[in-house]
């Protein structure tokens, strides 16, 4: 009998059951959605044409192939050549090097793409120039023929929208990364297949193998059911270039894990891992799938919630006052005004570590309790100090689960614990606050007496390739990891008043009981991967005490969700509760379907992959995008250019009034009037920075950081891009208004910069100015106080009259987290009182914000009026360079420091200005 290589029966049986499986099962797939109809972005619908899948076009022998695919098959093939012909030592280091080019090439760069694409529509843009005619001829004729060769009679390239062919060619980008990086790691991994592993790796071979092959065959399966949900359209990230109207069911596969093409969906890497008993290919996995997660997160998940969930925009519904007579009117306006604004004061509640405030007595206490409970065991030496911590997880455990289990569980019958306050005056709101103190500082003494307990019997092991060393560290980590992905996805879908079990304390809870999030896949998450940390920290510390304190934290959590949440649960919302969660749903559903006779899979390799060979050009397109982002590039300018006297700025205030030119109040809107010579860029833009934020007064070598704006560019609606001469008339002179996100927020001198056709060169300066906060208005005027806010607050909105109140009784509605931080740092610098962000959004309008504003002046009185006096900006004297150069309408000297009457010179050395 003749010695076959175990890598090449390997590589044979999974590739030719990989290709049938494909095949078979995708080809009704695809067909079921093939006459959809899609829809661009402005608006143009069109009938969807039928396309292949990615294996199926590739390897099925019958399908059209065009250049791209013959280049994919090149390098495929070209990979399996060396896998064979590299010495062994050569081939692994080759094939780690391959995969993680290939993977970061998926990543990283079809990453950049999509976002780039998702934010910009820069792929559609630069698609739109590759196939023009007139520029490209031979190209575009060149991209029409390969796209065609594949496609159907109900395609023509001339007659789909440029959206649909840019998604056509970046389809073949994507066959040539996706089917290079699973390749490769395929090779990657038989190249370090492991002919002798330890027993001890994870089970003997036998159980090692079949644990391996059952989670790649698991990984098959939930590919082809995603791709049964998503077909092709979605499987490319074709809601990138446009939509379609196509209904879909995310049944199957999407029911048992989120994301399951991203997350199950790259189980298989762990079963080649099992089976090639490799420590190198397992670390190398989960980098893998690492990036493969940060994928998700960076690029699919935004999209997706731009596209699908868009934020709503709520319109502004100030009060009517016209129709109402005067007295009406005040009584309104008096209402607003003397609302108990403490009622809606953002309280912070300690959730972990979360929102820890070092003022707030709970918070401190429970600190210390934490910190005392964490340090104490190290102290005590000996085995009375392993005792005393095995007690103090006993204790806390027994408390948590049993004391505060039976605590719940008298709440949830006759309110007991709320009666204890009502007894004293008190009420729900009190009894509940002090119900989340107590519950939180409960959980976290769990997990700290756990941790520390383990601390205390951890050793660092002597060999970390000995035995599962490596592999129980590895394995705990990841529980570890689950746990807070776990209970972050809880807390999402939960928030503070599920945390907290607010429905055993309020009345108001929700009618209607919603399975969103990670509920949507398990009934209650926390039943199995709430524990998962205190298995993590037992694998680590591989002591058999710790695993049994580990199981009985386990099982009394288990009793206090079977005894005291779901009786409530039942008692509250009755058959609303979900008899069957959504995976155990899919698992036995697809265990049904499951063929009752044995398959027999050929452990032929498929010849398409041996003998198709073709005659490749070597293709090299050199693309150079001209455009340059201002706001990102910092490209290499030559130092030589000289300032141009035809080019000016003019300064002034919005409306025109009277006041100096050179000085404007926190978000006062900028004038600027641009001149410029009938040769200048027609990428000329301007931007506004720090007059001290660039040390050379022709060149700019920091960001604007998005306060800046083209002078010639027009915004092409129909085809979501800019328009720059010669499409457009080039002007020579034009009017700009720096208002709301273009203006900076805090008070100091800047300058505008005229520049050079994209690039960083400094053609022209306007005259420094000052950014100056309001002055300060009488704080026993509550009219002028809401006046100065008002006005702040329609600044931060940029005016948009469908935005901002209009009066101080109105909500800003559309106040998000980075208005607010502006509005707070206003009011600092104003009435020198320090409010966090979430405070200017609680308070919901500016009448509310007033009074707050008040009573913390009154609160801090004498010290608020003080440090308002004290901070002012810088002032500048006639006698002060900055004022001189103000005066004479034109700039200063880079080396000046505003902050002192000395210049610096280009060494750094100091002296006197003259």
């Amino acid at each position: 009998m003749l010695d076959v290589d175990p890598r090449i029966i390997v590589l044979r049986s999974f590739f030719s059951f990989f290709r049938k499986s494909l095949f078979r099962k995708m080809n009704n797939s695809l067909k079921k959605g093939c006459c959809s109809k899609g829809k661009t972005p402005d608006g143009k619908v069109f009938k969807v044409p039928f396309t292949r899948e990615m294996v199926q076009s590739l390897l099925d022998p019958k399908e059209p192939k065009s250049l791209f695919d013959f280049t994919t098959l090149s390098i495929i093939i070209i990979q399996i050549f060396l896998y064979f012909y590299l010495s062994r030592s050569v081939a692994q280091h080759f094939f780690l090097i391959s995969f993680i080019f290939w993977r970061l090439a998926y990543n990283l760069g079809l990453g950049i793409l999509l976002k780039s694409q998702s934010e910009k529509r820069n792929l559609v843009r630069f698609v739109r120039r590759l196939l023009d005619e007139k520029l490209h001829p031979t190209l575009s004729k060149w991209l029409s023929v390969q796209l065609s060769h594949k496609m159907g009679p109900d395609y023509n390239f001339h007659s789909m929208p440029i959206e649909y062919n840019t998604w056509l060619l970046f389809r073949q980008l994507v066959d040539l990364i996706l089917m290079n990086d699973f390749v490769s790691y395929v090779l990657f991994a038989l190249s370090w297949f492991n002919t002798r592993p330890q027993s001890s790796f994870f089970m003997d071979d036998g159980l090692r193998w079949i644990g391996g092959i059952f989670l790649i065959l698991f990984n098959i399966w939930v590919k082809l059911d995603a791709q049964r949900v998503v077909k092709d359209f979605a499987w490319y990230w074709g809601d990138f270039f446009f939509l379609i109207e196509q209904s879909l069911t995310f049944d199957g596969v999407f029911e048992m894990a989120p994301h399951p093409m991203y997350s199950v969906g790259y189980i298989g890497y762990y079963g080649i891992s099992l089976i090639c008993a490799s420590y190198t290919v397992l670390f190398v996995s989960i980098f893998a799938h690492a990036l493969q997660m940060a994928f998700l997160v960076f690029v699919e998940t935004p999209h997706i919630e731009k596209t699908y969930n868009p934020p709503s925009k709520p319109k502004r519904q100030p009060i009517v006052t016209e129709s109402l007579d005067e007295d009406a009117t005040e009584l309104i306006k008096s209402v607003a005004n003397n609302a108990k604004f403490m009622t809606t004061f953002f309280r912070r509640d300690l959730i972990v570590f979360k929102n820890f405030d070092l003022y707030q007595s709970s918070d401190l206490a429970a600190g210390l309790v934490m910190v005392y409970a964490s340090i104490t065991p190290f102290l005590v030496r000996g085995k009375l100090g392993i005792v005393y911590t095995v007690f103090q997880v006993f204790f806390w455990r027994i408390f948590h689960s049993v004391g505060l289990g039976c605590l719940l569980y008298a709440q949830s019958r006759n309110k007991f614990f709320t009666r204890h306050f009502v007894k004293w005056g008190g009420g729900v709101q009190e009894a509940f606050q002090n119900w989340k103190s107590i519950y939180n500082l409960s959980s976290c003494m769990t997990y700290i007496s756990f941790v520390t307990l383990c601390l205390k019997m951890y050793s660092l092991p002597t060999n970390w390739t000995y035995g599962m060393t490596l592999l129980r560290h590895t394995l705990g980590l990841i529980f570890i990891a689950l746990h807070i992905w776990t209970s972050v996805s809880t807390y999402e879908v939960l928030g503070d008043f599920g945390w907290f079990y607010g429905d055993f304390f309020m009345d108001d809870h929700p009618a209607k009981l919603l399975y969103t999030g990670i509920y949507r896949f398990l009934n209650n998450p926390e039943k199995i991967m709430g524990h998962a940390a205190f298995w993590g920290f037992s694998l680590i510390t591989n002591n058999h005490y710790i695993f049994g304190l580990a199981l009985f934290s386990q099982l009394a959590n288990l009793l206090f969700l079977h005894l005291v949440e779901r009786p409530h649960m039942e008692k509250l919302y009755g058959d609303q509760i979900r008899k069957e969660a959504g995976l155990t749903k899919t698992l036995r559903t697809a265990t049904q379907k499951m063929p009752t006779k044995s398959l027999k899979p050929s452990l032929h390799v498929p010849n398409i992959l041996f003998t198709t060979t073709a005659s490749i050009k070597n293709l090299s397109t050199d693309i150079t995008n001209n455009r340059i982002n201002s706001e990102e590039l910092n490209p290499a300018i030559t130092d030589d250019t000289d300032e141009i006297s035809e080019y000016r700025l003019k300064l002034s205030h919005l409306p025109v009034s009277s006041k100096s030119n050179n000085r404007f109040t926190l978000g006062e809107r900028i004038k600027l009037d641009w001149y410029a010579p009938l040769y200048h860029g027609p990428k000329d833009w301007i931007g506004i920075y720090r007059v001290t934020a660039n040390p050379r007064k022709e060149l700019t070598s920091v960001r604007a950081r998005g306060k800046w704006f083209y002078v010639n560019a027009i915004s092409d609606d129909k085809n979501d891009e800019l328009l720059f001469p010669p499409q457009v008339q080039l002007k020579t002179h034009g009017t700009i208004i720096f208002s709301g996100e273009k203006l900076p927020w805090h008070e100091g001198t800047y300058e505008i910069r005229y520049h050079h056709d994209g690039l960083y060169n400094v053609m022209a300066k306007s005259i420094p100015f000052e950014i100056i906060a309001p002055p300060v208005p009488d704080i026993n005027d509550v009219d002028a106080i809401q006046l100065c806010l008002l006005r702040l607050v329609q600044s931060v909105l940029d005016h948009d009259p469908d935005k901002m109140p209009m009066s101080s009784i109105d909500n800003y509605t559309y106040l998000d987290e980075p208005s607010a931080k502006k509005i707070a740092y206003a009011i600092r610098s104003i009435f020198g009182v320090d409010f966090a962000w979430q405070i200017i959004l609680a308070d919901k309008r500016v009448s509310q914000l007033a009074k707050r504003v008040q009573h913390a002046m009154n609160a801090l009185s004498p010290f608020v009026n003080y440090q308002a006096r004290k901070k002012s900006s810088v002032y500048l004297g006639s006698d002060h360079p900055i004022a001189i150069a103000m005066q004479n309408q034109h700039s200063i000297d880079n080396s000046y420091d505003i902050n002192s009457n000395e210049t610096v010179s280009p060494n750094n050395s100091r002296h006197k200005s003259s």
